[in-house]
This record gives structure tokens, sequence and C-alpha cells, in this order.
């Protein structure tokens, strides 16, 4: 994942979103080291997430509520420090920022079946992009080309992609 904050070992699948009356209603699954912790969803009406525990098999999962902080910050202890928040909606940015660092990698991907994407030496954050698809002889011409202009490309993020 092309995260903007360490993910500490959080990631996200079965991501699902519509239009709320007040934003995007969605539902995801929330993993800890590729094990399924918490199931999470909001309605898109205001207010915040519902965390939803994965217990074992045969047990039905608890629906955490405002009430049972404890317990979310137990499963959602993250490099922000969620754990010793107060507040349930440190958990709520902590989720919606794992889900704009999946919806980034999502759209990058996309580019990257018709584009080349690069960054260059000083280029911080972003990608330079070339309509050509990506080939080995694509990188070649791209650090030739970057090493007449006097600078360097550090990344190709295609070569990432796979």
């Amino acid at each position: 994942m092309f995260a903007t904050f360490d993910h500490a070992g959080y990631s996200i699948k079965n991501y699902k979103e519509c239009q709320g009356r007040d934003g995007y209603a969605f539902s995801l699954t929330l993993y800890k080291d590729n094990k399924r912790i918490l199931s999470v969803e909001n309605s898109g009406c205001g207010g915040c997430n519902r965390y939803h525990a994965i217990l074992p098999k045969g047990t039905k999962p608890e629906v955490i509520g405002k009430t049972k902080r404890k317990r979310v910050a137990k499963l959602l202890e993250t490099a922000m420090n969620v754990l010793e928040s107060n507040y349930i909606e440190a958990h709520d940015q902590f989720i919606e920022q794992l889900i704009n660092d999946m919806l980034n990698e999502r759209r990058l991907k996309r580019f990257c079946k018709k584009q080349t994407l690069f960054r260059l030496t000083g280029d911080e954050n972003s990608y330079r992009r070339i309509n050509k698809v990506y080939t080995p002889a694509v990188a070649v011409q791209l650090r030739n080309q970057a090493k007449i202009q006097g600078t360097e490309v550090i990344e190709i993020l295609n070569e990432k992609l796979g």
C-alpha cells in the first residue's frame, strides 16, 4: 500500500461504498497482520463509524459503540497513538486514512495500465507521467533522458506495482 502514514500492520479488504444522506456510506473488514479483527461500517447519515469485533467461529460479533472505547482502542492500536485517545473520532480518522490510501493505490494502479508513472530527484509525494505503457525499454529511455537533463529517476511506480 502507498501509505501517507505508517499503517502499523493494518489493512482493509471487502470495501464497499455508496452515497449516503450526509456523505459516503461504507463497510469494510479491518485486518491486523493479515488477521481479520473488525468489521467497520458507516451509514453515511452523519455520526461515527460502527465497529464489530470479529470473534472466533461460533460466536456472534459484538457491536462496539461509543461506550466501549477501551475495546475499540485495544483493537485499533496504531502508530497514531489511538490507544491513548479518549475520542472515538480518532479511530474513525484512522479508518478514513486507511480508506484514502487504499483508494489512492487503486487509482495509481489504474493509471499504470496505460501510462508510466515516475519520480525524479526532488519530487516529493507526487508522480510525473508519460503516456506510454511501461516496458523495460521505456524505463531505460526515462533514465537516460533524466541523466541528460542532470537529474535521476528515483522511482518508477510501475515497477513497484508489477
